[in-house]
């Protein structure tokens, strides 16, 4: 998959299909958008994503997916050319037809896929209405899709973030159409796991990237494209450091290894305890491997 990061000098000569979003997580609201992308490039158009880089965020603003993970999500789903553009200040003053002509010709563009609650152009001014209308006037093709549904309410990035944040992974990850994952890698940590016979895998994600609750959780983690068991914490640590940045601490139940630099992926797929401190290590030792034990009869391992 080709990739523009943080550039608006992008060209494609290729005749393209062009989906058009936040994608804040490839999740399955975006099911019926991408399906209408990929016949499109069963007919020979070139499959294009165009989205905004995610820039640093507050607090408040946590993310599903870093740009390098939204560029693995796409390129695994067949997507052909993604483009995270900046959100500079040229972009945000373009009025929408402004910005179909630009997608028009530095695309190539033939159809345009969106939402039905898409919002494009200088103050929001476009949705899916003006989008329609400016593509018979601009002579490309419109399709506007419908989004799936979870319980009655439309699968969106706002609607999983809300249950990430509430620890709720199954549901989460129901939606997503996938685990919902950190990627990052391998730090060296206090070695405090190695200590008392329990080695884990410390990976600091990136400061934007939501996680779910602190905690214990039982998790698959990607190792060089295999999948391995395991249980992980979410949290500070705060038995043995207290005010640490807050990591995910993995231990793999049939894994050996250091794997110090390397990029891991960690799937969250249930919540098994809030993260608490204990008064000794012999105590943490007990309480991981309860956990371990749990996490074992969940997964079957």
């Amino acid at each position: 998959m080709k990739t523009f990061l943080g550039t608006t000098d992008f060209f494609i000569k290729e005749e393209t299909a062009l989906a058009i979003g936040k994608f804040d997580g490839l999740h399955r609201g975006h099911e019926y958008l991408l399906e209408a992308l990929l016949q499109k490039k069963a007919e020979g158009l070139t499959a294009v994503i165009f989205t905004f880089e995610t820039p640093p965020q507050s607090e408040n603003k946590k993310i599903l997916s870093t740009n390098r993970e939204k560029c693995d999500l796409f390129a695994r789903a067949g997507i052909d050319v993604t483009i995270l553009c900046p959100f500079d200040e040229t972009i945000r003053c373009m009025r929408p037809e402004a910005f179909l002509r630009m997608l028009k010709e530095r695309a190539n563009m033939r159809c345009i896929i969106a939402g039905t609650d898409c919002t494009f152009g200088y103050r929001k001014e476009g949705n899916a209405v003006v989008l329609q209308e400016l593509g018979q006037k601009l002579s490309f093709e419109t399709k506007i899709v419908e989004k799936l549904q979870h319980e009655g309410r439309d699968i969106s990035s706002t609607y999983i973030r809300e249950t990430v944040r509430e620890g709720d992974m199954e549901k989460a990850n129901v939606m997503l159409g996938y685990p919902y994952f950190v990627s990052g890698k391998v730090r060296h940590g206090n070695q405090i796991g190695r200590r008392i016979g329990i080695p884990t895998m410390n990976l600091i994600p990136e400061p934007a990237k939501l996680l779910p609750p602190n905690g214990v959780y039982v998790t698959t983690t990607e190792i060089n494209g295999v999948r391995h068991a395991g249980v992980s914490n979410v949290g500070v640590k705060p038995t043995v450091e207290g005010n640490a940045p807050v990591s995910v601490e993995t231990h793999l139940f049939s894994f050996e290894g250091e794997n110090y630099g390397e990029e891991i992926k960690t799937e969250f797929l249930s919540f098994l305890r809030p993260e608490k401190r204990f008064p000794d290590l012999t105590a943490l030792q007990e309480a991981m491997r309860a956990d371990i034990e749990k996490a074992k009869e969940l997964t079957r391992v």
